[in-house]
C-alpha cells in the first residue's frame, strides 16, 4: 500500500481476489495514518469502476485501423525505445517530466528537480519489481515510463511522460505497441494495466487505448472506507461532485459515488 496525502491506495494487480481484502478495517486505516482507503477486486458484472487493461498481443499488421498502423511504424522508425536505468531517469528525466507536464498544468504544480530526483531515488533497490523504459531521439532521452511488475500477473504502467517533440513523432504509439510485444508476447505476462478509471476527467489516452490498441475495461468492485467524521462531512456533496473544481475533493467524491 502507498499513501498520498492521507489517502491509502493498495498496490498489486487490478484483478485481485475478494478474499485478499477481508481483513481491511478502520484499525488498519488508522494505523497507516490515513483518512481514506480504497480497494477493489474482480467483479462478475458491469460496474462504474474499472481498470484499462490489455490481455493479448498482436503484430502491427493486425491493428484494425490503417492510420494507427502507420503511426506505430513511424514511431518505431523515428525513435529508439528500450529499458532504461534508474540513473538515466534520475539525472536525465526531469526535463522530460517538466516538458510533458507543461502542456497540462501550471508551472507552480510541477515539482522541482531535487524533488523529482528524490522521488526516483525511492525506486532504488527494487529493480526486480520496477522497470524503467526510455524513449530516445538521436540518443537523447525524450520520454520514459515507470512500470510495476507483479509476478507474471500484471505489468502496471504507473507513469508515462513523453515530450511534445517526441509525441509529434508518435513515440507513445510505438511505446504502447512495444510494451505489449515485450511483456505479453516475449515475457508472457497475463495483462498490461494502464490505470483505473480517471476520477477527475475523461482521458484521451485511455480512450485511445480502448479504441485502437486492444485494451478493454476490466470491471471491478470498488470499496471505500473513510474515517469518522469525514465520511459524514463529504456525503452531502456527492450529488454535486461535477461542480467541484478542486481535483482532489472531486476525486474523493467520485470514489464515494462509484463504491458499493
Amino acid at each position: 500500500m502507498r499513501e498520498y496525502g492521507q489517502i491509502i491506495i493498495p498496490l498489486g494487480p487490478a484483478c485481485q481476489n475478494k478474499e485478499l481484502f477481508k481483513d481491511f478495517s478502520s484499525k488498519r486505516l488508522s494505523k497507516l495514518n490515513g483518512k481514506l482507503i480504497w480497494w477493489s477486486y474482480k467483479s462478475d458484472h458491469t460496474s462504474s469502476w474499472y481498470a484499462v487493461v490489455r490481455k493479448a498481443y498482436f503484430p502491427i499488421a493486425e491493428y484494425k485501423k490503417g492510420h494507427i498502423r502507420t503511426k506505430i511504424r513511424k514511431g518505431i522508425n523515428s525513435t529508439e525505445i528500450k529499458k532504461a536505468s534508474i540513473d538515466e531517469i534520475k539525472y536525465s528525466g526531469y526535463e522530460v517530466y517538466r516538458k510533458a507536464l507543461l502542456r497540462f498544468t501550471e508551472k507552480t504544480s510541477i515539482m522541482s528537480e531535487d524533488a523529482f530526483r528524490e522521488m526516483i531515488s525511492c525506486y532504488e533497490g527494487f529493480n526486480d519489481i520496477v522497470n524503467f523504459w526510455g524513449v530516445y531521439i538521436d540518443g537523447k532521452l525524450a520520454g520514459y515510463s515507470v512500470l510495476y511488475l507483479y509476478g507474471k500477473e500484471e505489468v502496471n504502467v504507473s507513469e508515462l511522460r513523453i515530450t511534445p517533440d517526441a509525441n509529434k513523432k508518435y513515440a507513445s504509439y510505438a511505446l504502447f505497441h512495444l510494451l505489449a510485444e515485450e511483456f505479453l508476447n516475449k515475457q508472457d505476462y497475463k495483462y498490461l494495466n494502464n490505470g483505473y478509471r480517471n476520477l477527475v476527467h475523461h482521458t484521451n489516452i485511455q480512450d485511445l487505448l480502448l479504441d485502437n490498441f486492444g485494451y478493454e475495461k476490466e470491471y471491478l468492485t470498488l470499496h471505500l472506507k473513510i474515517n469518522f467524521p469525514y465520511d459524514y462531512l463529504i456525503l452531502p456533496f456527492v450529488p454535486f461532485r461535477k461542480l467541484i473544481k478542486n481535483p482532489v475533493l472531486r476525486g474523493v467524491l467520485n470514489l464515494k459515488a462509484f463504491s458499493t
